[in-house]
């Protein structure tokens, strides 16, 4: 199969498209100008330690609030919930404006997920605990 094709485009400029379609990995170019890139590659967290790191510091927080919140329960548990719980609206301004074009937004929603995924069950586990102690 070709590598290179011309796309005539009536009323607008040719557009010429470079690499392996079947493969999914090819460039679209309108002269010495690059317009799209297509390709399969997906961002791997387990490549880059990203996502150890994130579960680390997720659990990491957790504990340290839930250390420094004294002997009371209830004030452990939000000490704990709210160290561990980021600002992940602020964290993608940052990232939107400093870091354009690495993966460092994409770890950013995937921090969202997981902070989700892990705080929410542990909210609930906590509140029951909480409730059953307060019922003693």
């Amino acid at each position: 199969m070709r590598k290179r094709w011309v796309v005539k485009i009536k009323g607008g400029p040719d557009l010429e498209v470079k690499g392996n379609i079947l493969d999914h990995e090819y460039t679209i170019g309108e002269g010495r100008d690059k317009v799209a890139e297509v390709s399969k590659k997906w961002f791997r967290l387990r490549d880059t330690g990203g996502f150890l790191a994130l579960l680390l510091f997720i659990f990491g927080s957790l504990v340290i609030g839930m250390v420094l919140g004294g002997r009371d329960p209830t004030v452990r548990n939000v000490m704990g919930l709210g160290t561990a719980t980021r600002n992940v609206s602020a964290a993608i301004v940052v990232a939107a404006q400093n870091f354009s074009g690495t993966n460092t937004l994409t770890l950013i929603l995937v921090a969202a997920i997981l902070l989700l995924l892990i705080l929410l069950p542990t909210a609930k586990r906590m509140g029951a605990r909480s409730q059953a102690a307060a019922l003693a």
